[in-house]
């Protein structure tokens, strides 16, 4: 073979290849892209700390390392991945409750939020609540969960499956109850 025969022979090769590639690439982009810009968040913070006031007065206080605020035609909501504290204030300059959990997530349209994996409520009397997986509905003022739920008082221990709180008129429940254990003073 001549070598303009070979080097035709090569540039076709080539040519054919860079084409196949070219529009399998395409098609792969455009498979891949949507889906993924979908699923990233709108703005991310790092090291978040904000304060909600009302007349004035701190009402809560919350920290995050991470917030991942996510806004599409349906809900906008923020996540914290990496957990969150909060600190409940209730006119006083020491806090209500100190609220704290792996993951957090709040979903404006519902007013809800929801926090999961090692949550831990202490409130200014030093009663503890530990569970799962717990809700706040703002607009109903109700805090509620449907796991296991151990609420630790300075004379009792109470376990149980489901938690139910009217912030409203500060009363809950452990749905059912599964131990109840006395703590005595050993003084």
């Amino acid at each position: 073979m001549h070598k303009s025969a070979t080097y035709g022979i090569i540039v076709a090769a080539v040519l054919l290849c860079g084409a196949a590639a070219l529009s399998s690439c395409k098609s792969k982009v455009e498979v891949i892209y949507e889906p993924v810009t979908k699923e990233l968040p709108a703005m991310t913070a790092y090291n978040f700390e904000t304060q909600y006031t009302d007349s004035g007065k701190v009402k809560m206080v919350m920290k995050a390392k991470v917030l991942e605020s996510y806004k599409d035609d349906k809900y906008t909501r923020n996540e914290f991945p990496e957990g969150l504290i909060a600190l409940i204030y209730n006119g006083r300059p020491t806090p209500q409750a100190n609220i704290a959990s792996k993951y957090a997530k709040y979903t404006e349209k519902d007013k809800l939020w929801e926090l999961r994996d090692s949550v831990v409520i202490i409130d200014d009397q030093g009663k503890i609540l530990q569970t799962e997986l717990l809700y706040w509905n703002e607009a109903k003022e109700l805090v509620y969960s449907d796991r296991y739920v151990k609420i630790t008082d300075k004379d009792q221990i109470t376990m149980g499956t489901g938690y139910e709180y009217d912030l409203r008129t500060g009363d809950y429940e452990i749905k059912k109850t599964s131990a109840k254990l006395y703590i005595e003073d050993e003084k």
